[in-house]
């Protein structure tokens, strides 16, 4: 996955902070934010289940597989939105 703070930095080196670029910036820094927010809720399920022994109950199993399909699906959104800021401006 291509990370938004690399198209951002390549942004704002080669063209910086307009008001043509602060959209895409913008745009940017949600995907980081929606990125960092599904990490951190994976993050803190799998902590939750390791704290779990011998084994987790298979409703906490059901959320992990769940946790990790939205993550996926915002992965591939991030990464759809990278690539339309990275054609707009040729990157």
């Amino acid at each position: 996955m291509d990370f938004p703070q690399k198209t951002e930095w390549i942004i704002l080196e080669r063209y910086g902070e307009t008001t043509e670029t602060i959209p895409e910036l913008d745009e940017l820094q949600n995907v980081r934010e929606k990125l960092t927010e599904r990490y951190n809720g994976l993050n803190k399920l799998l902590l939750s289940i390791l704290e779990i022994q011998p084994r987790p109950p298979e409703d906490m199993v059901n959320l992990l597989v769940k946790t990790i399909e939205r993550g996926q699906a915002t992965i591939d959104s991030a990464e759809a939105s990278i690539q339309e800021v990275k054609k707009n401006w040729s990157l």
